[in-house]
């Protein structure tokens, strides 16, 4: 159906596009239904179910980079990916590989350095950990976004 459509420009199936890139990259670790198990609530809080549902029927390379211009929706897309990743427990190695992706889809956002900041202090550092972090850390994972 898809495959003879011109590109598509949709913020929403963008969003689709990039947290299924970073599904891709996690089933190397663990089963289909472990990331449907974490994806589904995240979209059907964005109220995406019929969008994903769409995503599926196009090519991937079909579907554009076209985020939003609403920053609140764009940083909630931003944390969403990160969030994601999170909430499988990969060791080092695996979550670098994974992460990867997400750090690629976000890096695309054009986000500010403190908008990135924030995302780093609410998606990445555990909240236990917060004594433990530097500017090192920060000046480490600010480019990577």
């Amino acid at each position: 159906m898809g495959f003879f459509t011109s590109s598509i420009y949709d913020e929403d199936l963008c969003f689709c596009r990039d947290i299924m890139a970073v599904a891709y990259k996690l089933a190397n670790y663990t089963s289909k239904e472990a990331i449907m198990a974490v994806i589904r609530p995240i979209i059907e809080e964005k109220g995406l179910i019929l969008k994903l549902n769409e995503f599926f029927k196009y090519p991937e390379s079909k579907i554009k980079d076209c985020y939003p211009s609403d920053r609140r929706k764009l940083l909630s897309n931003a944390a969403s990916l990160l969030k994601f990743v999170k909430a499988f427990q990969l060791n080092g190695i695996e979550e670098s590989f994974v992460s990867s992706r997400a750090y690629e889809c976000i890096k695309k956002m054009n986000l500010s350095n403190s908008e990135k900041e924030n995302l780093i202090w609410s998606c990445i550092v555990e909240k236990t950990n917060v004594e433990s972090i530097d500017n090192l850390f920060l000046e480490t994972y600010i480019p990577l976004l």
